[in-house]
């Protein structure tokens, strides 16, 4: 399978911690609470875990399609197999277990970052970390820019994260 539980906990974990901590330097009109941001970014990949457990076949074969097409997203190889992306898998999930109806709508507009600047401030700076995290996985991190958050405040928050990048990947490995 090509899932791998550490790298979801790891992006979770990850987003959870550079969100929160990056909403509450933000200079965004609109911009949530930090803990908000901190719960929005650990479970934004939630409808991942949903499908790998309901699908498990499908979901492999949806990553495998991802890895074989550079540029493409997880969301579009989901809905062509399973019908269903994992962003709305993950918001449906939400909704049934009732929690604030932000955590479901930002988790949904991660579809599509660019077109919640104005009206969902939280969702392009969820964008940004986890892609940030994600790169970092691979050895590729680069610079993580946030609109409305000072440049040096978001590379303290990354330097610090790497900092401890060995300490939280053990964690995660802890969490199967």
């Amino acid at each position: 399978p090509r899932f791998d539980l550490t790298n979801y906990w790891i992006v979770a974990l990850g987003t959870a911690d550079l969100s929160g901590g990056l909403a509450r330097a933000a200079n965004i009109e609109g911009m949530t609470d930090p803990e908000t941001a901190y719960l929005v970014g650990l479970l934004h990949n939630i409808g991942e875990l949903l499908l790998v457990h309901l699908y498990p076949n499908e979901f492999d074969e949806a990553m495998r399609r991802l890895e074989e097409e550079p540029g493409s997203t997880l969301a579009d190889h989901t809905r062509r197999v399973i019908g269903v992306d994992q962003w709305e898998a993950g918001a449906f999930l939400l909704r049934h277990w009732q929690l604030p109806p932000i955590i479901a709508t930002t988790i949904e507009a991660l579809e599509d970052p660019s077109k919640s600047l104005r009206n969902r401030p939280l969702v392009p700076m969820l964008d940004a970390t986890r892609r940030w995290i994600m790169a970092m996985l691979i050895g590729r991190p680069g610079n993580l820019q946030v609109a409305g958050v000072d440049e040096s405040y978001s590379e303290y928050r990354t330097t610090t994260f790497t900092e401890r990048f060995d300490d939280l990947r053990a964690l995660a490995r802890t969490m199967h």
